[in-house]
């Protein structure tokens, strides 16, 4: 503990060497009720504009190329992301059909402030799909659409740590996506 507050010091926590007593007896301080009471609850956060934290680093993230009506799109898959995001940009270049505007959610914080959640058709290499997305202003990294959780489950997408490779699968057809270099 350290003399200013009532939280763990982290100089506490590092102790090296077996059998040491004063680890565990941290481990427990730790996780004391009022410890567990100040910690936030671990969740994924949603997408917001201008982050780019998304879960540990979006330089992590693979990125993949498709087409959208002769207009290439960067995609990111994201599971930390229940819906799907495209950039306002690229909506506009593929000419994407909006589906409905958004209400204005300038008094709630919690809500991710969007344009319009939009439609359009692209080719995942041959497995060529109807997406809707919701618009926004900023996006991580270089990415102009990321595949939310719904999305990639729907369509059994996983991706391929040995080659690279994201794959989808439906029931009519499979298809995989070459990740950018």
């Amino acid at each position: 503990m350290s003399a200013e507050s009532n939280t763990p010091s982290l100089a506490a926590s590092v102790h090296c060497g077996g059998g040491d007593h004063a680890q565990d007896a941290h481990i427990a301080r730790a996780k004391s009720p009022e410890y567990e009471a100040s910690t936030p609850p671990r969740r994924a956060a949603p997408l917001l504009p201008g982050d780019q934290n998304l879960c540990h680093n979006w330089r992590d993230r693979v990125t993949y190329q498709v087409l959208s009506l002769y207009n290439l799109l960067k995609i990111r898959p994201d599971l930390s992301q229940f819906d799907n995001y495209i950039s306002r940009q690229a909506a506009k270049r593929v000419g994407a059909v909006v589906q409905r505007y958004s209400w204005s959610a300038a008094d709630d914080p919690s809500v991710i402030a969007h344009y319009a959640h939009v439609r359009l058709t692209v080719d995942f290499n041959g497995l060529v799909e109807d997406v809707v997305a919701m618009a926004i202003d900023s996006m991580p990294g270089d990415a102009d659409l990321i595949l939310g959780f719904a999305w990639i489950r729907r369509h059994d997408g996983n991706h391929n740590w040995s080659d690279g490779r994201f794959y989808l699968h439906t029931e009519a057809q499979s298809s995989y996506l070459e990740p950018l270099p």
